[in-house]
């Protein structure tokens, strides 16, 4: 399983339609806290098929959850529901590390 570097994430996030998906339980992200950048949306859901559904193909996707092994799952389900740029962004704590 490999994930997105920190320059990869930061460049998806230049474009203001990137979305953010925290696959995480509602309950851990309430002990740990949340990923927000200003100006995107942020999802949190554990059943990322189900929100996605709506959502542009061509629209850049960043997915985390806490270690880095459901937002694999996560993208794996996203790249087969046809989006074309899913990124991994590890879990809570990378995401945490690169400055996000």
């Amino acid at each position: 399983m490999s994930f997105a570097s920190a320059a990869a994430i930061r460049k998806s996030l230049q474009k203001p339609s990137t979305i953010l998906v925290d696959v995480r339980t509602g309950l851990e992200a309430m002990i740990s806290g949340k990923i927000e950048v200003e100006g995107h949306k942020t999802y949190q859901s554990s059943f990322v098929s189900s929100i996605a559904k709506e959502w542009d193909r061509d629209t850049d996707i960043i997915v985390y959850c806490a270690s880095g092994a459901r937002s694999a799952g996560a993208k794996g389900t996203l790249e087969g529901m046809g989006f074309k740029t899913v990124l991994n962004g590890g879990g809570y704590s990378d995401m945490k590390s690169m400055g996000f």
